[in-house]
Formats: C-alpha cells, sequence, structure tokens
C-alpha cells in the first residue's frame, strides 16, 4: 500500500509539473482603495509644465488586489477650468516584497462646501495607465479607472474620512510583462534590389523563413522581411517578424538591426538589433514587450560557418512580453 500510495504521488507531482508552465503572463485585476495625508499644494509647481498653477502630492496605504498591502505616492501637477480642477501626474504603488507598480493619471477634482464658502474637500475621478515597475511588473502595461474624495484639514470630517485625508479607489487590469526567449533557424535571401514595399533610402529587401521554439508559442513557424541600406559601420536594417504557434496564435514583432560581413570574399554575416511586439493574432492581441536579437548567417557557397548547414540563419531572442493567455 506504500508504495501504491508512493507512485501515486510521484505521478500526481509529474502530472502538475508538465501541466503548469514555467512562468505564464496574465491579465491582472487591479482593485482596491488607498488612505493617505494630501497637500498642501505647492505653488512654485517644481517638475511642472509651465500650465501647472501648483503641484499637489498624497502618500499613504491601503490594499490593492494583485499586490495586497501596498504603499503609495502621488503627484500631481494641478490647473483650475472652468470645470473644476484639471490634473496629472503619477502614482507608486510598493507592494510588501519590494515590488513596485507605476501609473501616469489625470483626473478632474470638484470643490465641496457650501456656496460662497470656504471648501470643505473635494471629489474627483479620472483615468491611469501602467507605465512599467519593478520585480513582477517590469515592463507591465495597463489601464484603467480611479475617484475618491478628500478632507481639508479643518476640523470638519466628510465621510467616513478622518480630518485631512484622502481616498482613492482604483479598477482596471494590468498585463504583467514575463521573460521571453528562444531561437529559430531558417532559410535567407536571395536579396531583391526592387525592394517592394520599403522606403526609398532601402537598397534591397531580405527575407528569411523557417522554424523554431519560442517561450510562451512553444514550436513556431517563422517570417522575416527586413528592407537594408549599407552603410560605413556595416548594414542597416528594419523590418517584422511573424511567428505563428501550432494552434495558428501569431506574435508579431518590429525590429531593426546592424550587420557585419564575415569573411574574404564574404562568407556570412553576423547581426545583432532591438525589437518590439506589436501584437498579433489569438493570445497575443495587443501583446506588448521588447528585447534584442543576435545571430549569425551563412552564405550558401558550400562552406558551412559555425553549426548551422550551409545558406541557413540562425535568429536568439531575449526581451520581455505582456499577453493574455485566456483570450
Amino acid at each position: 500500500m506504500v508504495k501504491v500510495f508512493r507512485i501515486f504521488v510521484v505521478m500526481t507531482v509529474l502530472l502538475v509539473a508538465f501541466a503548469t508552465p514555467a512562468e505564464a503572463a496574465r491579465e491582472l485585476s487591479v482593485k482596491g482603495t488607498v488612505i493617505g495625508e494630501h497637500g498642501p499644494p505647492d505653488f512654485d509647481a517644481p517638475g511642472c509644465p509651465d500650465w501647472a498653477a501648483w503641484r499637489y502630492s498624497s502618500e499613504g496605504e491601503g490594499r490593492i488586489s494583485s499586490l495586497g498591502r501596498v504603499q503609495y505616492t502621488l503627484t500631481q501637477c494641478t490647473v483650475p477650468s472652468p470645470d473644476g480642477f484639471e490634473s496629472e501626474g503619477t502614482v507608486t504603488f510598493a507592494a510588501r516584497n519590494g515590488d513596485e507598480l507605476w501609473l501616469e493619471h489625470q483626473m478632474l477634482s470638484q470643490g465641496i462646501g457650501e456656496p460662497g464658502g470656504p471648501p470643505q474637500g473635494f471629489t474627483f475621478e479620472g483615468e491611469w495607465v501602467a507605465v512599467g515597475g519593478t520585480g513582477q511588473f517590469a515592463n507591465a502595461t495597463g489601464m484603467g479607472t480611479l475617484d475618491g474624495f478628500g478632507d481639508m484639514e479643518d476640523g470638519v470630517a466628510i465621510g467616513h474620512l478622518e480630518d485631512g485625508l484622502m481616498e482613492v479607489n482604483l479598477r482596471g487590469t494590468v498585463i504583467r510583462q514575463v521573460p521571453m526567449k528562444g531561437t529559430v533557424l531558417g532559410e535567407h535571401g536571395p536579396l531583391d534590389f526592387d525592394a517592394p514595399g520599403c522606403p526609398d533610402w532601402a537598397a534591397w529587401r531580405f527575407p528569411s523563413e523557417g522554424n523554431g521554439r519560442m517561450a510562451h508559442l512553444g514550436r513556431v513557424d517563422y517570417t522575416l522581411t527586413q528592407c537594408t541600406v549599407p552603410g560605413p559601420d556595416g548594414f542597416h536594417s528594419e523590418g517584422n517578424i511573424t511567428f505563428t504557434a501550432a494552434n495558428g496564435d501569431e506574435l508579431w514583432l518590429e525590429h531593426t538591426m546592424l550587420s557585419q560581413g564575415i569573411g574574404e570574399p564574404l562568407q556570412g554575416f553576423i547581426f545583432e538589433g532591438e525589437w518590439v511586439a506589436v501584437g498579433g493574432t489569438g493570445r497575443f492581441v495587443d501583446a506588448t514587450g521588447a528585447g534584442t536579437l543576435a545571430g549569425f548567417g551563412d552564405i550558401e557557397d558550400g562552406i558551412a560557418i559555425g553549426d548551422i548547414r550551409d545558406g541557413l540563419m540562425e535568429t536568439n531572442f531575449k526581451g520581455t512580453i505582456g499577453y493574455d493567455p485566456q483570450r
């Protein structure tokens, strides 16, 4: 019986290990409330654009889904308008483990108080976008709304707040960025000197296609197309890459690279560059991310370079990507 139980445990662990991805990108809910002190306005408005009448700040704590207990700091630049007080600024949430989520926001505020009397408080509503962070929120993207109200420190509390505090409520979603890496190998060329679809500066159009393996896609087919011009330091190119997973989902990249020739006469080339994710299909709709690429290619001449066959090109990718695997 003990032996059977041990086999069951081992098989269960193996099934869980193979069924669970090492790290999956996912859409995280951002919902919660923070409360803190606010003001006073700084009429010198340091770090604000010229249009700002003052700089306004707040800091405190609360709880946000996907972060847990947080400390927050808010800074914004404000100008009065016919509709109220228009502001734009930043919010940083710091979780207990040190991970930070960074937001940029815009809001419209309205004063609260008796007509003709001093303001006793204010209400506000607005929108935010995620612009990155640290830890699990590095390169995070996303968006949502915010609203709340604040009490002026005058001895009279508004609502359930203590005198002189401000409450901010947030809702929205954040796409967490996760590591992205892989290698593809394929045929390349020939050069098309008519350069169809390329800008006027391009001397030729360069294609490549093949297959390989990429994190979050598994086994892929790829197509690469780029427009190239010679320069004093090598060959400058820009173009796009499409990865197609086994289930048909596509991930689209835009890239730039610099290539150098190898050998005399030319036997091959090396290259390095950068890429950005610009969307895709299936689970990669609205995908974002960025990273680097590097590799080398062999000119088809009967002599292979490195560990690739004659006439092939190897491209290695590293970076981070955000997407919704639930699509």
